[in-house]
């Protein structure tokens, strides 16, 4: 089989978050699979193809993020016209295949959804205040464009709604998303098919020693600082915890997002409104690379995931290779991973009270550690390995190639 994904993240040049992730994993899996496959991908330098681990991924110049799907099509028409692809498979976010799948109907379509935008606006603006909310609807009318609010949202004007209704079949890694996507646009369930992301940790990640530990010290965060992720909510937990546990250390490991205050980021909004008396228990790392992740992960003893809703989030899935115990949120994709009090914690959103019990537990419960800790390693290299994904990934390709034959009929 011959198949293309186009998306603009790819860890080479625009490595933004999880869609890069799980892009590269997918095409090293599909490659070591015995399919073809080739990855087109955005950068900012001029156009170029090389080859990644065998994976030959094209690197398309862009001018604009939203309009990648321009950039993408003369890359992907030359190398579809030297050899024609079976199915493309494309993120929902931005409609990066827009152009691509206007102008060759031929070749079946999947939309992984990931993350869509109607989705992300309506978590991250959740905690806005009044005023933000205010400034943000008139500069919007100001410029000609729709606020981001939930209030002015209509799936008929989105066009990564469009783009998915068109699809062959939609895709989701987690129950949480493939839900959401059926329930808010109006999707069919016999035209979606779960399968969750590939994943096959590094070394680096197996190697991270699973401790027995006799007294809770560390907890991270890892990820973007911003609202949908549930920073505020570990915000407002870590003084309540640290009144109770003044030994605790906790680190934010992650880039400062927007904050509910206009023109103030997440960690002066933290530091300000939370944290002002526990700056000597909490350190804010900012953005670090990729391939420090680990490093962190070693030096701590459990993580926390707090958000809102999440769809599948690799770093969940790394910190669970590492053999580090998770508390997670029960809304989104973690509860596919997780189960509660076996190999690791779950927790209601939105509840720094739950936050609280939930790092009681692990301190009245030091041996829990280790052992959610090793069971969550188990889980991953079980469930979410190359060789356990491949067959389901490959079932939802000719299902939609199946599909686009008998449109074309």
């Amino acid at each position: 089989m011959r198949i293309a994904l186009i998306s603009f993240e790819y860890p080479i040049d625009t490595n933004w978050g999880g869609i890069a992730t799980y892009v590269q994993q997918a095409a090293y899996m599909l490659l070591n699979g015995g399919h073809e496959v080739e990855v087109f991908c955005g950068t900012q330098k001029e156009t170029y193809t090389m080859s990644d681990n065998g994976v030959p991924v094209h690197l398309c110049h862009y001018k604009k993020r939203m309009e990648f799907y321009n950039d993408v099509f003369e890359e992907f028409k030359i190398a579809h016209e030297n050899k024609p692809f079976n199915v493309i498979e494309v993120p929902e976010f931005a409609t990066d295949a827009k152009r691509v799948t206007e102008l060759f109907p031929e070749i079946a379509v999947v939309i992984k959804t990931h993350s869509p935008l109607f989705l992300n606006n309506k978590l991250n603006t959740s905690k806005w205040s009044f005023r933000r909310k205010i400034r943000h609807i008139y500069q919007s009318v100001r410029s000609l464009e729709r606020p981001v609010l939930p209030l002015f949202y209509t799936k008929k004007s989105d066009s990564e709604f469009i783009e998915t209704e068109k699809a062959d079949l939609i895709s989701s890694p987690s129950k949480s998303l493939e839900q959401l996507v059926q329930n808010e646009w109006g999707i069919n369930a016999d035209r979606c098919l779960r399968v969750p992301y590939p994943f096959n940790p590094t070394d680096s990640f197996l190697k991270c020693e699973i401790k027995e530990i006799a007294k809770l010290k560390s907890i991270a965060f890892i990820g973007r600082l911003e609202i949908r992720k549930g920073i505020l909510d570990i915000g407002k937990a870590i003084p309540i915890l640290l009144n109770k546990f003044s030994e605790l250390q906790f680190m934010l490991i992650g880039q400062a997002q927007s904050s509910p205050e206009n023109n103030v980021n997440m960690k002066d909004y933290l530091l300000k409104n939370h944290l002002k008396n526990n700056t000597k228990n909490v350190l804010f790392t900012g953005k670090i690379e990729k391939a420090n992740i680990v490093n962190y992960l070693s030096s701590i003893d459990i993580c926390i995931f707090p958000s809102i809703w999440e769809n599948f989030p690799n770093v969940c899935l790394e910190a669970m290779s590492a053999g580090k115990a998770v508390i997670a949120s029960k809304e989104g994709g973690m509860s596919d991973m997780i189960t509660h009090l076996e190999n690791g914690y779950l927790i209601n959103p939105n509840s720094p009270e739950e936050i609280v019990k939930a790092v009681e537990y692990f301190i009245e419960n030091p041996e829990k550690i280790a052992e959610f800790g090793r069971k969550a390693r188990e889980k991953v290299l079980k469930a979410y390995s190359p060789e356990t994904i491949l067959p389901q990934q490959i079932a939802l390709y000719e299902r939609a190639i199946e599909i686009r034959k008998n449109k074309l009929k």
